[in-house]
């Protein structure tokens, strides 16, 4: 076999390997877009479904309260009154603040990041039908007696607040949510055609994990599409 050829062999597979390779690569390209078109899908469910609920109620506190108020009848006689009320506080998660930049889709290790708002405590209701009132004094005036009732009504609420913000409280609140917001997540997935995935929740109010590198929460799922095409 002469030079010329040898050399025309050689280019020839010197061209049919780059066909190749540029093959690989377009399948690999068309195979991570589609992964990121799934993400992108699957961000826009989300959304739509968040938006849907509306708001979430993961979790409830309930018990009793105790109050003591005083009054001094014509300033001579010390009255006072004591009262027990049972309570609760709702903890509420606006969904409706959630939107498709709130979802960020590991298509490597198919784990879909949700970042979530804080849970908030609403008012404490307390009930003063079923409460438990004791007075105690010489002489109880019907002014002393409708003072102390006020008192005792604006410190049981106040108590009951407390509790509602207690940090332990509050951490059981979030785990919950938590819970929630991944069984929320886990069907428009699968509804989406991304199969089981794991899904990790991150509440706005939780520390960043220094060890945990794919929580990057600075690039959207369409920012990292635009940069694929």
């Amino acid at each position: 076999m002469g030079r010329r050829p040898l050399a025309l062999l050689l280019t020839a597979a010197v061209v049919l390997a780059a066909v190749l390779a540029w093959q690989l690569r377009s399948a690999r390209q068309a195979e991570e877009q589609a992964k990121l078109e799934a993400g992108l899908a699957a961000s826009r469910v989300l959304s739509a479904r968040f938006e849907e609920v509306g708001a979430l109620r993961p979790a409830r506190l309930s018990g009793e309260v105790k109050s003591q108020a005083d009054c001094a009848s014509l300033n001579i006689f010390s009255n006072t009154q004591t009262a027990v009320a049972p309570y609760s506080v709702n903890y509420l998660l606006d969904l409706s603040k959630i939107g498709r930049s709130a979802f960020r889709w590991d298509a490597r290790d198919r784990i879909m990041f949700v970042e979530i708002p804080d849970v908030t405590a609403e008012a404490a209701g307390v009930d003063m039908s079923r409460a438990r009132i004791r007075q105690t004094g010489s002489y109880i005036s019907r002014a002393c007696g409708v003072a102390m009732q006020g008192q005792v009504a604006v410190r049981l609420g106040a108590a009951a607040a407390a509790r509602a913000g207690d940090p332990a409280t509050l951490n059981k609140a979030r785990d919950a949510a938590r819970l929630q917001v991944a069984r929320l997540v886990r069907a428009p997935l699968a509804a989406a055609g991304l199969g089981t995935v794991e899904v990790r929740v991150r509440l706005a109010s939780d520390p960043l994990p220094a060890d945990d590198t794919r929580w990057d929460v600075s690039r959207s799922i369409e920012e990292v599409l635009a940069d694929a095409r």
